[in-house]
């Protein structure tokens, strides 16, 4: 997800983990930019990058997590395995949680993430 304009990404740790070099490819101008890690967390399966050299992106609608239920059918939008082409949803769920605060880290920096929904959609890659 682009939450800013200027190339910060919200994605999952299991994404990055391990990587050497990152490159992302943008679906808004299908342009690939080398990333760099800002922050993650392994249990809670987050991650934050930063685009080089990234501008004026479109950027990711959010919606407020305080108006959702347990219960409540989410959609979680990806490409599963890594597979690439146009992100497709899986059957919509309900969230098991509605308030994780996983705390992200990198080296000696830590960041609380707050207000996340945490979601148990299955990877129809697997």
């Amino acid at each position: 997800m682009v939450l800013t304009s200027n190339g910060e990404i919200l994605t999952n740790n299991h994404v990055i983990d391990g990587a050497t070099t990152i490159s992302v490819t943008d679906l808004g101008n299908n342009k690939t930019y080398t990333a760099s890690v800002v922050g993650y967390d392994v249990t809670g399966d987050v991650a934050v990058l930063q685009l080089k050299n990234a501008s004026g992106l479109t950027t990711v609608n959010l919606g407020n997590s305080s108006s959702v239920s347990v219960g409540e059918a989410i959609v979680g939008i990806g490409n599963a395995g890594g597979t690439g082409g146009t992100p497709a949803p899986p059957p919509a769920r309900s969230p098991p949680s509605t308030s994780r605060s996983p705390p992200a880290t990198r080296g000696p920096n830590s960041e609380q993430l707050s207000g996340l929904i945490e979601s148990n959609a299955d990877n129809p890659a697997r």
